[in-house]
């Protein structure tokens, strides 16, 4: 089983925010992909979609989807968890029976329409006169996605600046997982509709033991792993073999196929195991829309947040809904002027070079607002320190810090 990456653990670190919103925030923009109905009337100034296939989001082939779509555009089932309605058996599915908005959804776009498997959105809202910004999104997933192929990722950008990685969302191969559907069964393996498993076969042989096929002189016969006592097989030749899934071994409906020689054999398999989530860092999405929160940095007049994504397999399902705005009660860096994550001298300066000046993003939205002033410099000396690794002890003031610099120009002189 392949582990998680220090990649992914240094991710995790910027992901630990992946939570509900922060307490005493309070939502201003958003985009709900249903005119404001469900977020409190917030919608953004625009919204561009790559490739625009309208309502539904349907490629030419049925089960390939992208764009804004709901229960009622007739989706391929694997988009829905029908458990609590009218397929109680369903192990498969992320839109629940009660869930009739819209939704952002993505299903295999690599196709003749959309060669790659790239898509993306682009939402532009007004911030003006915001600060402290914080960015939330609903998101879930169910299915087998790749670490080499699967990427989703929302960047923002302000004021047509450099953009800024968001949320960034990863497949790792080798890891198991089960889901919890809308019945509230759990279950560590799913129903493959493209197996091939065929059960009137099964029950035959689950009645009368192996058997030929008269139609194409084809072997039906149990597999070896189905004697009683591997992995925990329970009861040898019922057809039911054991696999390993979410951690464990779950039996399931089984059989092999042969030609006549005996040296083919296929394998048919009614359920396959949950593999290879998306990680937001190290927190796994679930199938259950969850909100995801993290600090934007900076202020200014407009907001663009842009999706990017590639997805190139079936049976891989990434949803996301609810993009909402909100400011929160203080700075998501206080003090942290040049907005480089560490409360410094270099972040003095800033206020140095920028006092008496309004405040816009000259301090990365990390100071008090308005104009730059003596509150700005209590913040950055209450903060001081903020970010390293050990703070100092003792916040310095300015002239300390002055002569502090001058002493260590003097000794690197001395050292030459």
């Amino acid at each position: 089983m392949t582990s998680v990456r220090l990649s992914f653990c240094v991710a995790s670190l910027a992901m630990a925010l992946a939570t509900s919103a922060a307490l005493g925030a309070t939502p201003f923009a958003g985009e709900d992909f249903d005119s404001g109905t469900t977020n409190g009337g917030f919608t953004s100034i625009t919204q561009t979609l790559t490739p625009d296939l309208g309502q539904g989001g349907a490629f030419s082939s049925f089960f390939d989807r992208f764009g804004v779509m709901s229960r009622a555009d007739g989706l391929p089932f694997d988009f829905l968890d029908d458990s609590a309605g009218d397929f109680t058996a369903d192990t498969f599915g992320i839109i629940r029976t009660g869930k009739t908005d819209n939704f952002i959804g993505v299903s295999d776009p690599d196709n003749g329409d959309n060669p790659g498997g790239a898509v993306s959105g682009v939402w532009t809202f007004d911030i003006s006169g915001r600060s402290n910004i914080e960015l939330s999104i609903d998101l879930a997933m169910i299915g087998d996605f790749e670490a080499s192929g699967d990427t989703f990722d929302f960047n923002y950008s302000i004021d047509g600046g450099e953009a800024t990685n968001a949320f960034s969302i990863r497949a790792i191969d080798g890891v198991q997982y089960g889901v919890t559907l809308e019945s509230g069964a759990f279950s560590p393996v799913y129903t493959d509709p493209f197996s091939g498993f065929d059960e009137p076969f099964w029950t035959d042989l689950s009645l009368g033991g192996m058997f030929t096929d008269p139609n194409d002189d084809v072997i039906y016969d149990f597999l070896m792993e189905d004697d009683g006592t591997t992995n925990g097989d329970s009861t040898a030749n019922d057809g039911f073999v054991p696999i390993e899934a979410g951690g464990g071994f779950v039996e399931v409906r089984a059989y092999r196929t042969s030609d006549d020689s005996g040296e083919t054999f296929d394998l048919q398999i009614e359920s396959e195991p949950f593999k290879d989530p998306l990680f937001l860092g190290d927190t796994q999405l679930t199938n259950n829309l969850t909100t995801y929160t993290t600090p934007l940095s900076g202020a200014g007049s407009t907001l663009t947040l842009e999706f990017a994504g590639v997805s190139n397999g079936s049976l891989e399902y990434f949803v996301f809904d609810n993009i909402l705005l909100s400011e929160g009660d203080g700075p998501a860096d206080p003090g942290d002027f040049n907005g480089d994550g560490v409360v410094d001298a270099a972040d003095y300066t800033v206020w140095r070079d920028n006092e008496g000046a309004s405040e816009g993003t000259l301090l990365s939205g990390n100071g008090t607002g308005g104009t730059i002033d003596g509150d700005d410099l209590a913040l950055w000396q209450t903060n001081y320190g903020a970010g390293t690794t050990s703070a100092a002890s003792a916040v310095p003031e300015p002239a300390a810090l002055c002569f502090a610099a001058i002493g260590l120009v003097a000794g690197l002189a001395r050292r030459r």
